[in-house]
C-alpha cells in the first residue's frame, strides 16, 4: 500500500444582516492505494513493476468546488453559485510505501507435541 497526503482549497461563504463574505480555506486530505494484483493501482492511475519493484503513481487528481457571490436586492441576497475545477496539490515531503517481497513462498508445516500422560477419576470419594 502506498500512503501521503494532498491539499485541496474549499471556499464558503457568510451572510451576515447587511453584507456577504467569502471564506477561502485549505484542507489536506489523506490518499491511501494498494496494488491491484495486475501492474496497477487500485483507484489511481500508476504502473508496478513486480520484477524490479519500481513504480510509478499519479499523486494528485482534479476536484471541484462550489465559488459563491451574492447580490443584494433589496432587503435579501441573490446567491449564485460556479463550480471551480482544480488539482490537488503535493508538496512531496512524504510517501509511506509498505511492501513486501515477491519471492515468498507458502509450506506447509506440520508440528507434533506429545501430550503428557493423564489420569481421569471418573468416581471421585
Amino acid at each position: 500500500t502506498l500512503e501521503w497526503l494532498v491539499q485541496r482549497e474549499g471556499e464558503r461563504l457568510r451572510t451576515l444582516k447587511r453584507t456577504t463574505e467569502t471564506l477561502d480555506f485549505e484542507y489536506n486530505r489523506s490518499r491511501k492505494v494498494a496494488d491491484d494484483g495486475s501492474g496497477g493501482w487500485q483507484g489511481v492511475t500508476g504502473t508496478v513493476d513486480y520484477a524490479t519493484g519500481a513504480f510509478s503513481i499519479q499523486v494528485t487528481e482534479d476536484y471541484s468546488y462550489s465559488s459563491y457571490s451574492a447580490v443584494r436586492h433589496d432587503d435579501h441576497f441573490h446567491t449564485t453559485t460556479t463550480t471551480v475545477t482544480k488539482t490537488e496539490t503535493f508538496e512531496g515531503s512524504g510517501l509511506i510505501v509498505k511492501a513486501q517481497s515477491n519471492s515468498l513462498s507458502h509450506v506447509a508445516h506440520v508440528e507434533t507435541v506429545s501430550s503428557p500422560e493423564m489420569t481421569v477419576d471418573l468416581l471421585p470419594n
